[in-house]
């Protein structure tokens, strides 16, 4: 039954490889021709396939690859960390992963301290053999860094066909996810078993993986930490890798008086908007949707209760938030958040962006994907569970005692995210670079 899933997945890909190719062909055609093609631009399916020569780098390159945005900052934090690296290529699945892993890599010649001499940043290749071959031969991998749970069959296959070792780091696993790895038996065991190591985000995903495999499996952190707490922690003007004392966080703001829907699903907004309703007639309100596709049906929902988009009116009272990237800074300005995902079956979203804003959060019961910090968070006082939406009306000013709650969290959570780190950049360091004394530059 493996051998038949594993050889299916393959024939699928040989399958489904030339109508994409052909279809990225005409699109690029079109492009030229008309100035609009026929696949969205966002998908950048043209750089999927790893074309465009040979072992072109001038040193073997170590490959780190995530999914999406989120995992990107969390990714980007752990390839600063492994100062030993000659050659980093970094590889997102989606493409606003990819585009903040390229402007970061950007802007890497002009930062200062101890970092790898070379990082690049591209588009995944796709799960097709052929296509992993040729992005190993490009960059002459010398080996495979993933991020969370990226498991992709050939990408390991690949890498083991060629005497590669592959590691995974920040590694998270809920127990469904896991009861799914234990349906597909040996071909679950498989992928795992892969892995020269495992550093989970959590104890709890540890024991989960120590379950579905025998590989050593190291507890570490959540590393998209890193990006959250440089943000929240460059306000003081202390650089959080170097500072010599505790930074006085957080430092003195006017008193918030907004509320924050963040990363919201539409079928969430439908649920909460009786008690959103109540709860605008205290508070100014910010609402940020989880896909920017789905702004016009916000909005569409959101005008007849006085919001306006904050691209137009950022003075606003009620502001739906249109545009990508400004949770961090708009956050600032709330005293309390509800975090989406956990009306809905997604799971429960990114936890960190709230607690670095030192705001009172709220969540819905799904909180899968965020078990273990959400519990750490009800423990401190700092979240609160609701069973029913329309409470979420009745929500009141929180006291300073969560802001000082959130700062002493994260004073916390920076001593155990550098210790992950450096204990990660050590594995990688001796699993990849065997040859190389410590201290000196990883070289060919």
């Amino acid at each position: 039954m493996r051998l038949f899933l594993l050889a299916a997945y393959r024939y699928g890909w040989r399958l489904l490889l030339p109508p994409v190719r052909l279809l990225a062909g005409l699109d690029g055609l079109l492009r030229v021709s008309l100035g609009r093609g026929i696949l969205p631009r966002n998908w950048r399916v043209t750089e999927r396939f790893a074309e465009g020569g040979s072992g072109t780098e001038a040193a073997p390159a170590l490959w780190l690859h995530c999914a999406s945005l989120g995992e990107a900052k969390g990714m980007w934090a752990f390839a600063l960390s492994l100062v030993e690296a000659e050659s980093l290529v970094l590889t997102a699945t989606t493409a606003t992963g990819t585009d903040f892993l390229e402007k970061q890599c950007r802007s890497f010649a002009t930062r200062e301290g101890p970092y790898p001499r070379r990082m690049r940043a591209c588009m995944a290749p796709l799960d097709h053999p052929a296509v992993v071959s040729r992005f190993l031969e490009r960059y002459r991998v010398r080996g495979l860094c993933l991020y969370e749970m990226e498991l992709w069959p050939h990408y390991l296959s690949a890498c083991s066909a060629r005497g590669l070792k592959i590691v995974l780091v920040s590694a998270r696993i809920t127990a469904k996810a896991a009861a799914r790895y234990r349906r597909f038996g040996s071909i679950g065991a498989r992928l795992l078993d892969e892995l020269a190591w495992i550093q989970t985000q959590t104890e709890s995903d540890g024991e989960r993986f120590r379950a579905l495999t025998k590989v050593d499996v190291l507890t570490g952190f959540d590393f998209k930490a890193a990006h959250y707490l440089d943000a929240a922690l460059t306000e003081t003007g202390a650089h959080p890798r170097f500072r010599s004392s505790s930074p006085s966080f957080p430092p003195p703001l006017p008193i918030a008086q907004r509320f924050a829907f963040v990363s919201l699903h539409l079928s969430e907004l439908h649920l909460l908007l009786p008690g959103l309703v109540l709860l605008g007639q205290r508070f100014g309100l910010m609402v940020f949707p989880r896909h920017m596709s789905q702004v016009r049906a916000f909005r569409r929902l959101l005008e007849p209760l006085g919001f306006a988009d904050h691209s137009r009116d950022p003075n606003a009272r009620h502001l739906l938030v249109d545009s990508l990237g400004l949770v961090g800074p708009l956050l600032r300005q709330c005293h309390s958040a509800f975090v989406g995902g956990s009306f809905v079956r997604a799971g429960c979203h990114n936890l960190w962006e709230p607690v670095a804003a030192g705001a009172k959060i709220y969540l819905g019961p799904n909180l899968e994907n965020q078990e273990a910090w959400a519990g750490l968070l009800r423990d401190r006082g700092i979240a609160e569970v609701l069973g029913d939406p329309i409470r979420i009306g009745t929500c009141g000013l929180p006291g300073p005692e969560i802001r000082i709650a959130c700062a002493a969290l994260l004073e916390d959570f920076q001593g155990r995210l550098d210790s992950a780190l450096a204990d990660g950049g050590r594995m990688i360091f001796v699993t990849f670079y065997p040859n190389v004394k410590a201290g000196t530059v990883a070289g060919v």
